[in-house]
């Protein structure tokens, strides 16, 4: 509707609303469905964003709950075996050595560790044969070991003094006082004859020490605790057979000089 003065008199013309054609009514509706198009993927990137930062956030938290790619060990079983006192013995001689060995200072207890600990339980000691004993090293050259004696032992001045056959001279002679002492009659045999006959000492180079008895071994169970009580573990393999036992008095010097 349009007002206009027309010839000074007030006119009113109604003029109907133009007419939609197909083309408005189109456009019209395609104004709805780009309003709609824009909304759309303003929501999708909106989630999109949203899902990201999730994503980045909970990758966060992940990599700051990550445990480091590092092994962690079982904690190592330690023990201590209970360390024989020189001073608490009772020898069958009066030797300046075993007088020695009885004033000298008890012992330092010794730690073993892991797998090591077996030797810590004494009740497995019948079956556990060599694995009772302590592995022992030291030097085999000569002239430096020739005529090597359990006396050396005394006076360790550092590791690599300790020769191969002092130990075996102490084990010797201490297995011969007592086979002798349980009643049975020993005799020393094999290489450990040969160098008491060639210069009454032991071979430097010896990997053991060989002392037989005669005829039928007595009083085994008496034999076996007394050498125990000194700080030696006897078990039967093919043939008897003794070696140093964790609780030797000997212990410490033996892991730090002579034991690998």
């Amino acid at each position: 509707m349009a007002k206009k003065l027309e010839d000074g008199v007030e006119v009113t013309k109604n003029s109907p609303a133009r007419p939609v054609g197909c083309v408005g009514r189109f456009l019209l509706g395609c104004k709805d469905f780009w309003t709609g198009m824009t909304v759309i993927p303003t929501f999708a990137l909106v989630l999109i964003g949203l899902v990201v930062f999730g994503l980045v956030i909970e990758s966060h938290i992940i990599s700051c709950m990550h445990v480091p790619q590092t092994t962690v060990l079982k904690e190592e079983e330690v023990c201590t075996p209970a360390v024989l006192n020189a001073s608490t013995i009772e020898y069958h001689s009066g030797h300046r050595y075993y007088s020695a060995l009885k004033e000298m200072d008890p012992s330092t207890t010794p730690t073993f560790r892991g797998k090591h600990t077996t030797l810590c339980n004494e009740s497995a000691r019948a079956k556990a044969k060599y694995g009772y004993c302590l592995p022992i090293s030291g030097r085999k050259d000569t002239p430096f070991c020739t005529a090597g004696d359990r006396t050396d032992l005394l006076s360790v001045r550092s590791p690599k003094s300790v020769c191969y056959a002092s130990v075996l001279h102490m084990l010797m002679v201490e297995v011969y006082e007592e086979l002798k002492a349980s009643g049975n009659t020993p005799l020393i045999t094999f290489g450990s004859l040969l160098g008491a006959v060639r210069n009454g000492s032991m071979i430097p180079f010896t990997e053991d020490t060989d002392i037989g008895f005669v005829g039928q071994l007595k009083s085994r169970n008496v034999l076996q605790e007394e050498l125990w009580r000194k700080g030696y573990h006897m078990f039967f393999m093919d043939i008897w057979r003794v070696c140093v036992a964790p609780h030797t008095r000997w212990l410490p010097s033996c892991m730090t000089l002579a034991c690998r």
